[in-house]
């Protein structure tokens, strides 16, 4: 907020550095996201014209889309603001390659995450009123989380996805951190696309009639 205040002069290396990562977020969007999104639509809207093997790259290039697309256009902010003189926070960092969760929450959408944190999370009480409190209010953030990115059951679902998922990691925990590095990123990769299906899907009917065609062709 103060740097909207503070003095701004021309500077070559911002305006450079802006062009640059315009110039990016517009590829993510335009070259990446948007040749991505034409096999995604095609799949959903037509959920009987294809097989397990096509609803399986379908839900791959949904995670592609989705995430070329949001980080596209932050790029795209972050580098009209650097253009000014104005440094934005990152708020994607190579999310895919989380090992759990948690540290995939702390990768995407890192700004509406921080908010979550500071204005839901601690307010209720954060971790320090004991475990069963602290669960009850991941599932509470998370449930929020669902609500805010849409109304429907399907996002709801896919927050409280999220939400379980993360008390899980807890209650496993030094177990799960034994665990190989790609073993843990691989079991969060699978389920990070398995709940992108509720939050693309049109309802949770589709959804689970995708999941089950994914698995058995």
């Amino acid at each position: 907020g103060k740097q909207l205040y503070s003095g701004h002069s021309f500077n070559l290396k911002n305006v450079e550095y802006g062009l640059q990562r315009i110039g990016w977020g517009l590829f993510k969007k335009v070259v990446i996201a948007d040749r991505a999104a034409v096999l995604v639509l095609n799949v959903f809207n037509n959920y009987e014209a294809y097989s397990g093997f096509h609803y399986i790259m379908a839900v791959l290039m949904y995670s592609v889309d989705l995430y070329m697309d949001f980080s596209g256009g932050i790029d795209i902010v972050i580098g009209a603001a650097q253009m000014f003189g104005i440094t934005m926070d990152e708020n994607f960092r190579q999310p895919y390659f989380s090992r759990s969760i948690s540290e995939f929450w702390r990768r995407w959408h890192i700004t509406l995450g921080r908010w979550f944190k500071n204005y839901i999370y601690f307010p209720l009480g954060g971790s320090r009123k004991g475990r069963g409190r602290t669960y009850l209010n991941i599932l509470v953030v998370y449930l929020v989380s669902g609500i805010w990115h849409g109304a429907g059951w399907t996002f709801i679902l896919w927050g409280l996805l999220h939400g379980l998922a993360q008390v899980l990691e807890r209650l496993w925990g030094k177990r799960r951190d034994a665990l190989p590095r790609w073993v843990r990123w691989a079991m969060t990769f699978l389920f990070i696309n398995l709940a992108w299906v509720f939050f693309r899907a049109p309802d949770v009917s589709s959804a689970l009639l995708l999941l089950k065609t994914a698995v058995t062709g």
